[in-house]
């Protein structure tokens, strides 16, 4: 599949929470929370949505494309957070970006693996279309169980998002797998008939080995070792430092800012790779590595040329 990404942008809450805040909350410090997860602090909407994060992301993706608006035929949503079950987020971006012209727009729910899930539709799209505006965004503050210690301290909130046009000089190699969670390992509850709480719930130890399994069979599915970069899904520092060292990858190849923003689910990739542009540490025609796994349970590989 040929295409490049023209355009990156992110969005971030103004909001900080670090784990010395959710002590406060629950029976947890930053000692028990850095050495588990890697994870410092995260950011937190205050009166925003999912849809105001991915506006904020897609206009600075647009600019940074060096685009109009109006150059955009279709946007894509990954998110498993969406403001309303309808209309889609994508649609309100649509909205948000006063869009009116013939295009299509649309979300995919493939939680933590969405971008990956959403980049295999988008490049498909693009042999039918000009210019994709994907965008993996989530506002999981709002589904989290602040007495659950296990999972409140991991998720964080933010948006991503990318412009993808065709170009035949740049390819992908990209794959997406799905597994039948058959003991509903990692999962948040919808509609039922009790009104129950929208809550994620997720036995920890057995997403932890998915994960590593995920990652490792995700990056030995690609040419890894013609990569630049790694960028992982950032959910856990120590999940990826398994990865490294059973795949005897060294450690600084694996890009990671989990640190600083916490698990942002969809978002999280595209999050992670504009930082490491702004670092320096990815330049024009490097090669990227993109990797993650989520609920579903979901796996996703992608390796591209900058």
């Amino acid at each position: 599949m040929s295409a490049k990404i023209i355009g990156i942008g992110t969005a971030l809450p103004e909001k900080i929470v670090t784990n010395h805040d959710l002590s406060n909350l629950m029976d947890t410090n930053d000692e028990w929370i850095t050495s588990r997860t890697g994870i410092k602090q995260r950011h937190f909407v205050t009166n925003q949505n999912t849809s105001d994060l991915a506006t904020i992301a897609a206009k600075q993706a647009i600019s940074d494309a060096k685009l109009s608006p109006q150059d955009i035929d279709v946007i894509i949503v990954c998110t498993f957070t969406p403001d309303n079950f309808t209309p889609s987020v994508a649609s309100m971006v649509q909205k948000n970006l006063g869009l009116t012209h013939n295009m299509m727009a649309f979300d995919v729910n493939g939680a933590c693996s969405g971008f990956l899930i959403g980049l295999e539709i988008a490049l498909g799209l693009l042999n039918t279309h000009k210019n994709c505006l994907l965008i993996g965004a989530e506002v999981i503050s709002k589904m989290l169980d602040f007495t659950d210690r296990s999972t409140a301290i991991l998720f964080g909130d933010g948006a991503g998002a990318v412009v993808l046009t065709a170009d035949k000089s740049r390819e992908f190699n990209i794959i997406n797998r799905a597994y039948p969670d058959i003991d509903s390992v990692l999962y948040a509850n919808g509609i039922n008939g009790d009104n129950e709480k929208q809550t994620i719930k997720m036995n920890g130890s057995e997403v932890f080995r998915f994960a590593v399994k995920a990652l490792s069979e995700g990056i030995q599915a690609m040419d890894y070792e013609s990569c630049d970069l790694i960028i992982p899904h950032q959910a856990n520092s120590r999940i990826i430092s398994n990865v490294s060292r059973s795949l005897k990858i060294p450690i600084e190849k694996f890009y990671m800012n989990l640190d600083q923003v916490g698990n942002t689910s969809a978002a999280s990739i595209v999050i992670a790779l504009k930082q490491a542009i702004t670092e320096g540490k990815l330049k024009p025609k490097d090669k990227v590595l993109c990797v993650g796994f989520g609920a579903g349970l979901t796996m996703g590989s992608a390796l591209f040329e900058l």
